[in-house]
């Protein structure tokens, strides 16, 4: 009785593990990764377009055992872009950086077999120390499905990666102020920049705008043209963001607008900095004022040289320093900066500090006259 029942326990142990049949005959397991008609059956998000200004233009990169590798520019092609494009719902390439086998580098690899003589129709990804072979017809659903087989070593520098940019991409830019983050909101569709309506225009939609451009938070939004009348189509209206989308345009809007550009939006953004020189007879003498994070603010006099003052005359515009003299000034909420000479060329390269008593502890603030 005990020989027929470890028999039954040995049997049903070898059933519960021996792969099963599907009605086509392929052996399958629930726990198995299948390659079917050799298409990878991995879920489909294995590539993205990584470092652009949208989910649509960037370098190109693949999924490979949990880790995202580049794809080495050398045998990269429009077949294989195009793939890109239609897998990320991307619309068709509008641009990319096609690279060529060239034989001279080529010769410096270690190959397998005929790794040298790929056609002209194959790309290489990077994957660890490997390179996979690809070849792409253009007409995929995936780019893991073009992956043949590991071909040889190389190494490939980050300046020959394969990079993407699809007619789906789009793009923001501040125009008209004084620095790239402060400005009119434009946006990029289909090769043409246009501007974005004033209409619900707010914090939440400024602080989308801001962070995406990595111009820090939002200190204003504006509206009625501040920054001048734009050109072009008027492509989104009536925004409606949380604050916390990724791109302006997820944030729900209207399809149509009926704003003119008198009605453009602007923002300044937390990054954006000024200088200005008041009190003086002319822009460019006086008290010296900074502007960040939407506020102005003044200069303390520690450690202040002809120097500094020479960067301040040079970047307004306004020739050479002639004279540097101090202020008293009850605040104790000023800049502190340390430049070194003939290594930073612009105030705001050099070291600095906001609101420390201890270095500012004479309460004396900066005042330049300038040539200009």
């Amino acid at each position: 009785c005990n020989v027929f029942f470890v028999m039954f326990l040995l049997i049903g142990q070898i059933s519960s593990t021996a792969p099963s049949v599907s009605p086509g005959g392929t052996d399958v397991t629930e726990t198995s990764t299948m390659t079917v008609q050799g298409k990878d059956s991995s879920p489909p998000q294995s590539v993205r377009l990584n470092n652009g200004t949208s989910r649509c233009s960037g370098t190109v990169e693949i999924k490979q055992y949990g880790n995202w590798t580049g794809i080495c520019l050398d045998f990269w092609n429009q077949q294989a872009a195009d793939v890109v494009c239609r897998q990320l719902g991307c619309g068709l390439v509008l641009e990319g950086n096609f690279g060529a086998l060239n034989r001279s580098t080529a010769a410096d690899w270690p190959t397998v077999g005929n790794a040298t003589d790929l056609p002209a129709n194959q790309s290489s990804v990077v994957l660890g120390p490997k390179l996979l072979k690809v070849n792409c017809t253009g007409t995929e659903l995936d780019l893991k499905n073009c992956l043949l087989d590991s071909v040889s070593l190389h190494r490939c520098y980050h300046s020959n990666l394969s990079r993407v940019t699809c007619n789906e991409h789009r793009d923001i830019r501040l125009v008209g102020g004084s620095t790239r983050c402060a400005g009119r909101v434009e946006v990029l569709q289909y090769g043409a920049w246009g501007t974005v309506c004033d209409d619900l225009w707010g914090q939440e939609e400024a602080q989308v705008v801001c962070r995406q451009l990595g111009c820090g938070f939002a200190v204003a939004a504006l509206g009625s043209a501040h920054f001048g009348k734009g050109r072009g189509e008027v492509y989104l209206d009536d925004l409606n963001c949380t604050g916390s989308e990724q791109y302006l345009w997820d944030c729900p809007a209207e399809a149509m607008s009926d704003c003119g550009h008198k009605e453009d939006a602007g923002v300044i953004c937390s990054e954006h900095r000024e200088m200005r020189l008041t009190g003086g007879l002319d822009r460019c003498a006086g008290q010296l004022e900074l502007y960040y994070e939407g506020r102005w603010r003044m200069v303390c006099d520690i450690s202040w040289g002809n120097y500094y003052s020479d960067i301040v005359c040079r970047e307004m515009g306004c020739g050479s320093s002639r004279n540097f003299t101090s202020f008293f000034h009850n605040s104790a909420d000023n800049w502190a900066f340390y430049c070194v000479p003939n290594v930073e060329y612009h105030l705001w390269e050099c070291k600095r500090s906001l609101g420390r008593p201890h270095l500012c502890n004479n309460i004396t603030v900066i005042g330049i006259i300038c040539n200009g």
